[in-house]
């Protein structure tokens, strides 16, 4: 479950078609009005220009261009969100809101080949701007499709999809792979695609809204979030590391990061049992713990903070829609009385169950009763798809999960994904040299740290580099960067030969 941006998604040359959902009468006719609320979420995020998340994948089938017509159109059918839209009306103070429209008119999606685009470099450019500009929260269709057929012929050819962030999660990209593949399956075979009834985010919308405007300022909630805050500085937490160098003007800089497998399946067990036994909960939580552990062995600070994203799908209906069903949770880790890793992975799994018990509560409603209304700098995201359909398939399918490219000085987003065949870990984080250098030099601290959990003792829980040396070690990997020799940090200490033969990376 590799999460990067589509440039570094190598694609195949070809023929390439983009096809645009487009319904079949008048604009005027197609639309009406809906009562149904927004969620506060995406009401704020409609404000904005908006991020396009999706994948790419090969569809194991021959190119036939009325089938896939058809399968793309039944997807669309399935999830009523890709067939809403956002209006633009004055609000009574002055401000602009947003109320929801939805498509009645029947649709169908309409190719369009690129004559001048026929090789992978060509189509990675080509869509990269469309999704950029094409895909917003104000104007629909807020999916686009592109697929690219290598050869007349040719026994497989790939789909690559973007869609606006108000309309899909990351779990929703990951399982529209396989829904795809199985509606065209369908159409080539005449095998049913057996998808079981869905969920619609439109309705969960209703739920959520309600929960946001019983928020009031003294809920526990609103007390969570304000003593994380102040913890933290009065801000967000920031990447724990960023304290040792100067600080950034806060626009301009573009966001790099790197992407890759950690753990095989095994190894996920592994680790996963000891996290059980030691804590009574499993990979996440040895994640969690790993990253507290890191981050005190670089930093000397006991205290480990972040915003972790956790789904809302808490009802059944809900497990295989479409849309944008994320919360935030406050995380907060104090390891400083922990003398063991048990210790630590029961710190961090009371750390995320408290989080875990106010995600559902939308931030957009909490933001009022905080000073200003902060956005999350440094988050960890932990995404099961063991159980997606089809996810026994991305191997072969070279299926990949892609996001838009991001500008932020302070932005730091870990992406870990567990499949049946292992975890990944994707991360986000500013290009400048220095900031680069320090993320590099935590992931590969972490690396180590996770996979040689199970033989940490007591002793090895000391921070041992610390501030200076960890300044030192940055320092030195930025001026590597600049002179152009970019390379990933490694920590040649104590944590090397823990993880000897252990570790990945």
């Amino acid at each position: 479950m590799i999460f990067t941006e589509l440039s570094q998604h190598r694609l195949p040359d070809g023929e390439l078609t983009v096809w645009t959902p487009t319904a079949e009468v008048g604009s005027g006719a197609a639309w009406r009005d809906d009562d149904r609320p927004l969620t506060h979420l995406h009401e704020q995020y409609s404000h904005s220009n908006g991020s396009w998340l999706g994948a790419a994948f090969e569809v194991p089938f021959c190119f036939d261009p009325v089938a896939l017509n058809r399968a793309l159109t039944a997807w669309i059918q399935r999830h009523e969100v890709l067939r809403c839209t956002v209006a633009a009306r004055p609000g009574a103070d002055g401000t602009v809101e947003f109320s929801r429209r939805s498509l009645v008119a029947p649709f169908t999606c309409v190719p369009s080949v690129v004559d001048h685009v026929d090789t992978g470099p060509a189509a990675q450019s080509y869509l990269s701007t469309l999704f950029e500009t094409a895909l917003t929260p104000q104007h629909w269709p807020h999916c686009l499709i592109a697929t690219i057929e290598p050869a007349a012929g040719a026994e497989r050819f790939t789909v690559v999809f973007g869609a606006d962030h108000s309309v899909m999660d990351a779990y929703s990209m990951a399982l529209s792979i396989g829904e795809i593949e199985h509606f065209y399956r369908e159409q080539m075979t005449g095998e049913p695609t057996g998808l079981a009834p869905t969920g619609s985010h439109v309705e969960f919308s209703t739920h959520e809204r309600a929960l946001g405007d019983a928020i009031v300022a003294d809920d526990v909630t609103v007390a969570m979030w304000r003593e994380f805050i102040a913890d933290s500085g009065g801000t967000m937490p920031a990447f724990p590391m960023w304290s040792h160098e100067a600080a950034l003007p806060d626009a301009g800089i573009g966001q790099t990061g790197q992407a890759y497998w950690l753990l095989s399946r095994d190894e996920c067990t592994t680790i996963s049992d000891f996290a059980r036994t030691a804590s009574g909960r499993g990979l996440q939580t040895a994640i969690i713990g790993a990253l507290a552990l890191t981050s005190r062995y670089l930093t000397g600070d006991p205290a480990f903070r972040f915003v972790m994203p956790m789904h809302t799908r808490h009802e059944l209906q809900y497990a295989n829609s479409v849309g944008w069903f994320v919360g935030i949770a406050p995380v907060s880790i104090d390891t400083s009385r922990s003398d063991s890793v048990a210790q630590v992975l029961t710190a961090a799994a009371t750390a995320c169950l408290n989080g875990k018990s106010i995600a559902n509560q939308p931030f957009p409603c909490v933001a009022r009763y905080l000073d200003g209304a902060p956005a999350p700098r440094f988050a960890v995201s932990f995404l099961e798809g063991r159980h997606i359909e089809e996810s026994t398939q991305w191997p072969d399918w070279n299926a990949r999960l892609l996001r838009g490219a991001a500008t932020s000085a302070d932005e730091v987003y870990l992406w870990f994904g567990r499949t049946p065949h292992g975890l990944s870990v994707s991360a986000r984080y500013p290009a400048h040299p220095a900031r680069a250098a320090a993320v590099e030099l935590f992931l590969s601290t972490f690396n180590r740290i996770l996979t040689a959990l199970a033989t940490l003792d007591a002793v090895d829980l000391a921070p041992a580099v610390g501030p200076r040396a960890t300044a030192a070690h940055i320092a030195r990997a930025a001026g590597d960067r600049q002179a152009g020799a970019v390379r990933s940090a490694v920590v040649r200490d104590r944590v090397g030969a823990l993880a000897e033969g252990g570790a990945r990376r």
